[in-house]
């Protein structure tokens, strides 16, 4: 039987700082650090290589050809000592390397580093929340993304809307 104290709580840790005051100063949409690794998410799926225990994590170079396609960009935070912003794009998207599935993270758990799996949760769900919250709910006008893609604000009255926070 399970003892849920032995279990690891993955989607929290010292490994992500999200860098939630420097959100005010970051343009996840044209930031030109190159040394950016961007996630990839695509419709709802989370992407990794084909050895499914390593998710697919693109340079400024390699992420290019991608970013005019993007949904969304959200800066994610520092993890490994790099900036990381998450990429939001069609389910249909091109993506870089040779083989790469497209995946719900249940399966991973077992397979993948607890830190990896907080990145990659984190941005599959602000990628989630931007597609959910396209038009302001008040008036129907677009949303604009602002504070690295940590606020959405409409582009007629202004309503400003901020992600969930959800205890699990």
């Amino acid at each position: 039987m399970l003892n849920f104290g032995e279990l690891p709580f993955v989607f929290s840790g010292p490994d992500l700082d999200r860098m939630a005051l420097r959100r005010f100063e970051h343009d996840a949409s044209h930031s030109p650090d190159p040394g950016i690794r961007y996630v990839p998410v695509c419709g709802e799926s989370n992407v990794l290589l084909a050895d499914a225990a390593t998710p697919l994590l693109l340079d400024t170079t390699s992420a290019q050809p991608l970013l005019a396609e993007s949904l969304c960009r959200v800066l994610l935070g520092n993890f490994q000592n790099r900036l990381h912003v998450a990429l939001g794009l069609p389910e249909d998207s091109k993506l870089p390397g040779d083989k790469v599935t497209l995946t719900n993270l249940r399966p991973q758990f077992d397979r993948l580093e607890h830190g990896t799996m907080a990145l990659l949760g984190y941005s599959r769900a602000m990628v989630h929340w931007h597609l959910q919250n396209r038009y302001c709910g008040k008036c129907g006008a677009a949303n604009q993304s602002r504070r690295g893609g940590h606020e959405l604000r409409c582009s007629r009255c202004g309503n400003i809307l901020y992600p969930r926070v959800d205890p699990a």
